[in-house]
């Protein structure tokens, strides 16, 4: 059942989720390509992906969704330059989630 919530606390604690996890996924993300574990790749970008798009970070969430795509399909060339973008993306939008995020 869905608590009624005012002020946008539902919206800070979803933010609060995704960027208390994030970093840690990303290394994940990061370790699975640098080890060529494709599997493990497709698994992590597919989880991140959702939980990036959740929140509104397009373009974090697309970068996830190509990761996602060359590990579904064996190419794991480029996944470590793309993982690394992925971090920058990041990195770049935590700025701007700081206004929604709570004490």
């Amino acid at each position: 059942m869905l608590r009624e919530v005012d002020d946008g606390v539902l919206l800070a604690e979803l933010m609060n989720t995704y960027c208390d996890h994030a970093r840690q996924q990303i290394d994940a993300i990061d370790s699975a390509a640098r080890m060529g574990d494709g599997t493990a790749l497709k698994t992590l970008a597919h989880d991140f992906k959702s939980a990036s798009f959740s929140v509104g970070a397009q373009c974090v969430g697309n970068l996830c969704m190509t990761l996602e795509a060359q590990a579904s399909q064996g190419a794991l060339a480029d996944a470590s330059k793309i993982t690394r973008e992925l971090s920058a993306h990041y990195d770049r939008l935590l700025p701007a989630f700081e206004g929604h995020l709570r004490p």
